[in-house]
């Protein structure tokens, strides 16, 4: 078992670095077996093929809470700590990669993995901050759109999907992180003197 796992971490390790290095349609898993020295016997004991890697290291994208917290605590308005949660979620694809994000876009078309699903589960875990933040900001005029906060909340994260599959559709080609937060910063109207606040975080 502990061979197993031990193998399983290699594979991952070196298909990502392979995904990286080569970009994520050009390797195969014969590639991943030559580089990570397991054998293909091996590989297929652990996963079905390289988007098998794909969807396990996406499950294994967890939320640091107390990471999440420590950012919270430094921002110094209602506006800031909104983009805090945003940023956690645009910080996963620019990590990724316009590539591999494509890819994992490509899986949830076929069914194998679900991005909404797993962007939902982690606006449910802050969804409460989410609404709080936005009503603060209205409340102080920061955030000029006087729409209701839990909708808000929902078409801002919608509006950040799309911002994301776009940013996959050019390649990455432009900074996800810019674009995005310009986006928002149109969508929820922010005040005029507080926009680019973002770069600060």
């Amino acid at each position: 078992m502990a061979n197993n796992s031990k193998s399983k971490e290699s594979i991952v390790h070196t298909a990502m670095e392979l995904f990286r290095e080569k970009g994520y349609s050009s390797v195969t898993v014969r590639d991943i077996c030559a580089s990570s020295g397991v054998p293909s016997s091996s590989f297929y004991t652990v996963f079905s093929g390289k988007d098998d890697i794909l969807v396990h290291v996406l499950k294994g994208q967890k939320d640091s809470f107390e990471d999440t917290m420590l950012e919270l605590l430094a921002a110094n308005s209602s506006l800031e700590k909104l983009w805090v949660l945003y940023k956690k979620y645009l910080d996963l694809g620019e990590a990724l990669g316009a590539e591999l994000v494509a890819a994992m876009f490509k899986l949830e078309l076929d069914g194998k993995f679900s991005l909404i699903s797993s962007v939902n589960d982690y606006v449910k875990k802050y969804s409460s901050w989410f609404v709080r933040f936005i009503e603060e900001g209205q409340r102080n005029g920061d955030i000029l759109n006087p729409g209701a906060p839990a909708q808000l909340m929902q078409m801002g994260v919608r509006l950040s999907y799309f911002v994301l599959f776009e940013w996959c559709a050019d390649k990455g080609s432009y900074s996800l992180r810019e674009r995005a937060f310009k986006e928002m910063e149109d969508f929820y109207n922010i005040r005029q003197p507080l926009r680019g606040i973002y770069k600060k975080i």
